[in-house]
């Protein structure tokens, strides 16, 4: 047999109602706990797998396309600015041919801003 302890100080209907209440209070819960557990078993798995790409990029290109993917996703914020390239004297491979000057970049971007 089953008994439900009843509050005092308040009526049998009274009661039927609180416990009616935190009953679906705690179904409301177990609901969004169950929602809450799967998106994050989703993300965790889509985190793991980002991390594994990371460990098998090779080239700072492959390693900017993941940065992008992370902040497609919202995983990190989008940066304000564009990441800018200090061209120091170590960056870039500089040339004399026949009284000129030749720049070369060790990428792209340093190309083009040459």
């Amino acid at each position: 047999m089953l008994t439900i302890p009843l509050k005092p100080n308040l009526t049998i209907v009274e009661n039927a109602q609180w416990y009616y209440k935190l009953y679906t209070k705690l179904k409301n819960r177990m609901v969004s706990g169950e929602f809450q557990l799967n998106a994050s078993t989703t993300k965790l798995a889509y985190l793991q797998s980002i991390l594994y790409s990371i460990s098998l990029a090779t080239t700072r290109e492959s390693l900017e396309e993941i940065r992008k993917e992370c902040m497609d996703a919202g995983i990190i914020k989008k940066s304000k600015k564009p990441l800018s390239y200090k061209l120091g004297k170590s960056n870039y491979i500089h040339l004399t041919i026949d009284e000129g000057e030749i720049f070369i970049g060790r990428n792209n971007q340093q190309n083009e801003y040459l």
